[in-house]
C-alpha cells in the first residue's frame, strides 16, 4: 500500500518538475530533436524502428504470419537490421509500444519516450532503494536527483537511448544483490538478457560497473 502511494506521489512530482525544467522548450517553440546527432541519427532511427514494428503488426493482422525482417537494402548497401541498429536500442521492449502512436505524430512520440525513459529510470531507482528498505522521503529525493542529473538533462535530451542504462543500472544492482544474498538467479539472468537484447554497448559498460 505504501509503495503504491509513493509511486503516485513520485509520478506527480516528476510531472511538475518536468514542466518546470522543460517549459523553456515549449516557450521557445523548440523540440528535443537535437540539430546534429538527433536530427541525423536518433530521430530518423527512432522513426524507422517504430515503422518496423508497425509493419510487423500490420502483416500479422492481415495474414496471421509473424515475420521479423532481418535485412534492409535501404540501410547503406543493404545490411543486417539488428546488428546495425542495436546501438540505438533496437531491442528495447519500450519501442514495441510505439505501434500505438500515429505516424504523423512521430516527433511528439519521440519526445514522449524521452520523458518516459527518464520516468522509468526513477521508478527503477526507487525499486532498488525499496529493496534496501530506505525511507520513502529519502527515496523520493534520491530518485529526483538521479533522474534530473546533469547527465540526463544534457545527454539524454540529445541522445534518448542514453536513458536506457539509467533504467537498467538499479535493476542490475538489485539483481546482483538477490544473487549474492538470496541465491536467486532468475532476476539476474532476465536483466542481463534484457540489457544484451537492448544494447550491446550498455551491457559492456554496465558489466564493468
Amino acid at each position: 500500500k505504501n509503495i503504491g502511494i509513493y509511486y503516485m506521489i513520485y509520478s506527480l512530482v516528476f510531472v511538475f518538475v518536468s514542466i518546470g525544467i522543460f517549459f523553456v522548450f515549449i516557450k521557445e517553440g523548440r523540440s528535443f530533436v537535437w540539430m546534429h546527432d538527433g536530427y541525423e541519427q536518433n530521430f530518423p532511427l527512432f522513426s524507422y524502428m517504430s515503422e518496423y514494428y508497425k509493419d510487423i503488426l500490420s502483416e500479422f493482422i492481415a495474414t496471421g504470419t509473424l515475420t521479423f525482417p532481418m535485412i534492409d537494402l535501404g540501410l547503406g548497401f543493404g545490411v543486417d537490421i539488428i546488428s546495425t541498429l542495436n546501438f540505438y536500442v533496437f531491442g528495447d521492449p519500450l519501442l514495441l509500444f510505439t505501434v500505438f502512436f500515429p505516424r504523423e505524430q512521430i516527433e511528439s512520440t519521440y519526445q514522449f519516450f524521452i520523458l518516459l525513459r527518464l520516468y522509468l529510470a526513477g521508478v527503477a531507482f526507487s525499486a532498488y532503494c525499496f529493496y534496501h528498505k530506505r525511507e520513502d522521503f529519502s527515496i523520493l529525493v534520491g530518485s529526483l536527483v538521479y533522474v534530473f542529473c546533469g547527465y540526463a538533462l544534457f545527454g539524454v535530451i540529445r541522445h534518448p537511448h542514453f536513458a536506457t542504462p539509467m533504467i537498467y543500472l538499479p535493476l542490475l544492482l538489485m539483481a546482483v544483490d538477490k544473487l549474492l544474498k538470496e541465491k536467486k538467479s532468475y532476476f539476474f539472468t532476465y536483466i542481463v538478457f534484457l540489457i544484451a537484447l537492448t544494447n550491446f554497448y550498455y551491457l559492456y559498460k554496465l558489466t564493468i560497473i
